[in-house]
């Protein structure tokens, strides 16, 4: 398996914490939004498989 920086993921990845009420965004480094994703739990499974190579970041907001 090829190592990619600096955070590698195999495609999914969970967070988890008091997300209640929370929206969890997924954006690149122009900051353009490829995944708005709603939560009221206590974790929530991202899934990055579909998106282009490239650097993101997540956003949690309330």
């Amino acid at each position: 398996m090829e190592k990619k920086h600096p955070n590698p993921t195999p495609g999914l990845f969970t967070i988890s914490g008091e997300l209640g009420d929370y929206a969890i965004d997924i954006l690149d480094v122009s900051g353009n939004q490829y995944q708005q994703l709603s939560n009221t739990g206590t974790s929530v499974t991202v899934d990055i498989n579909g998106l282009p190579v490239g650097l993101y970041f997540i956003r949690v907001r309330n």
